[in-house]
C-alpha cells in the first residue's frame, strides 16, 4: 500500500465541521483519516492527533503533543516525523521525507 497525504486545499472544507468520516474517506479515497485539535495554552501548545480508520470508525492511533511557542518548528518537525513513521507502519510503507518548514512563514503565522 502507498501512502497518499492530501493536500490542505482537499481537506480545508472538514474544517470546524461535523462530518460523515465514511464519506469524507470516500471522498478523498482514504483508507485512514488523520485528525486533530490544536489548543493555545499560555506559551504552549497542546496538539491531539489520531488516526481513525474510514471502513469501521476505530481508532488505529492516538498521541498527544505539547511544544513551547519558542519550539514550535521543532515540535512541528518532531510531530511530522512521529505521524509519518505511525502512518509507514499502518500501510507497510516506506517512509516519506519530510521537508523543512519556512521559519518566516510559520514566524509570520504566529
Amino acid at each position: 500500500r502507498q501512502i497518499a497525504v492530501r493536500p490542505t486545499s482537499a481537506t480545508i472544507r472538514y474544517l470546524d465541521q461535523e462530518y460523515d468520516l465514511r464519506a469524507a474517506g470516500e471522498e478523498l479515497k482514504a483508507d485512514s483519516i488523520v485528525e486533530g485539535s490544536l489548543q493555545k495554552i499560555g506559551q504552549n501548545f497542546l496538539i491531539n492527533l489520531r488516526m481513525v480508520d474510514v471502513d469501521d470508525g476505530k481508532i488505529a492511533w492516538a498521541e498527544s503533543f505539547t511544544t513551547d511557542l519558542e519550539n514550535a518548528l521543532a515540535g512541528q518537525d518532531s510531530i511530522a516525523s512521529r505521524v509519518s513513521r505511525i502512518m509507514a507502519l499502518n500501510a507497510d510503507a516506506p517512509m516519506a521525507q519530510i521537508a523543512s518548514p519556512n521559519i518566516m512563514a510559520q514566524d509570520a503565522y504566529l
